[in-house]
């Protein structure tokens, strides 16, 4: 009982970040003021779709700043991972489609109903009395079959 409820609670935080955030087109004009445009995904003509948290024209290039994972590892041979803010300069020449993300505020508030959905459940499922094994009780309806 107390895993289903769990599921049931990841799958609506799931769900609701998941939200109604919406992807535009960023209009030429817009980049080509020079606005920095927050939460892009810029597709090239190479086939690759770039997500960038900031991208602005500079010159003749859509300079975009992305979160990287890098990894490195130590003299001891543990492994360390670290965020790095990167910047990639790409040719205009080459960019086919700069798409913003917007998202409504609906969908933030289903970010926060999901958020605390989810914690009321397992908050709910930590402080249960339910130690059940998982077998389930007699209903009275089922009966033994004669040996």
């Amino acid at each position: 009982m107390v895993k289903r409820i769990l599921t049931i609670g990841v799958m609506v935080a799931v769900v609701a970040g998941l939200g109604c955030a919406q992807r535009y087109t960023v209009s030429a004009s817009t980049l080509m003021r020079g606005d920095t445009v927050k939460d892009v995904y810029v597709r090239t003509a190479d086939g690759y779709e770039y997500h960038f948290e900031t991208a602005a024209v500079q010159g003749d290039n859509l300079v975009g700043t992305l979160q990287e994972e890098v990894e490195t590892v130590g003299e001891s041979g543990d492994v360390f991972v670290s965020n790095e803010v990167r910047t990639l300069n790409i040719p205009i020449s080459t960019v086919l489609e700069v798409e913003g993300v917007k998202r409504s505020l609906s969908s933030n508030t289903l970010y926060i109903a999901g958020a605390l959905g989810a914690g009321a459940i397992v908050y709910a499922a930590a402080t249960s009395n339910d130690v059940s094994d998982g077998r389930q009780q007699s209903t009275g309806l089922a009966h033994k079959p004669d040996q």
